[in-house]
């Protein structure tokens, strides 16, 4: 898929009070968190999108801003957080998506977030999670005209933390998912364990953006003829928040 702008937002000092179950959340360092941001804005522009910097508001997560929208097809869904506390984050990305498209929102009691939402050219794979409720995929459905492909796990928070699509016909996934039926016939590279951060990825134009320390998995990405980019998003990482996870792009 080709992408030409993307939607991001720094992150205030409240992001030291994000939802996170993460063991080592107490070390969260905020000065180092802007510096990763930075850099993450960065290698967006340096691969050619244009960046639209949302302004800063005073919500933890607010800068993980994937989770705020659905945009497929020329269409935009403006999501109903799973997570409550949340929820004031969306209204502001709709502000600024409404600049671009029509605006369609979830409705109650439909919950999902863009986190569990993987793009396909032609559909979405929807993970039914903690934070995605089949009334909310229902609505997606209806909201696009699509039959998405749903995977259930209420165990986790996203599915994207597992597994992130290259192209149409490669992924990247922790083992739990390799074996999902309906990739059967894709090629799955599966990541170890040590690197299985690198499940999250996000690939633009014929580059894939990966966390540091993933050259396993980078070795076998560039097998497939794309370049890597390795990125130090530690801090986030503790908010249980990956790459893409940092921006909305269309």
């Amino acid at each position: 898929m080709k992408y030409e702008k993307a939607l991001v937002r720094p992150p205030t000092k409240s992001l030291l009070n994000c939802i996170s179950s993460h063991p080592n959340i107490k070390y969260l360092n905020f000065e180092k968190a802007l510096d990763q941001h930075k850099s993450y804005r960065s290698i967006l522009s340096e691969l050619g999108l244009e960046l639209i910097i949302l302004d800063e508001i005073d919500l933890p997560d607010s800068c993980f801003v994937e989770d705020n929208a659905v945009i497929f097809n020329n269409k935009v869904i403006l999501t109903r957080m799973g997570a409550v506390s949340r929820r004031e984050e969306v209204e502001s990305v709709g502000d600024v998506l409404a600049e671009f498209f029509d605006i369609q929102r979830i409705q109650p009691s439909g919950t999902i977030e863009g986190g569990d939402i993987i793009h396909l050219r032609d559909n979405l794979i929807i993970g039914n999670s903690q934070r995605t409720n089949i009334e909310g995929i229902n609505q997606i459905n209806t909201l696009l005209d699509i039959q998405s492909l749903v995977i259930k796990d209420p165990e986790i928070i996203h599915l994207k933390s597992y597994i992130t699509n290259i192209t149409d016909d490669l992924f990247i996934s922790t083992k739990k998912y390799s074996t999902t039926s309906f990739l059967h016939n894709k090629t799955i590279l599966v990541v170890s364990e040590k690197e299985k951060a690198a499940a999250n990825s996000l690939t633009i134009g014929e580059t894939v953006i990966l966390p540091q320390d993933s050259e396993e998995i980078g070795k076998k990405i560039k097998d497939y003829g794309f370049d890597i980019v390795q990125i130090n998003l530690s801090e986030f990482q503790l908010c249980e928040g990956a790459i893409t996870c940092l921006s909305l792009l269309f």
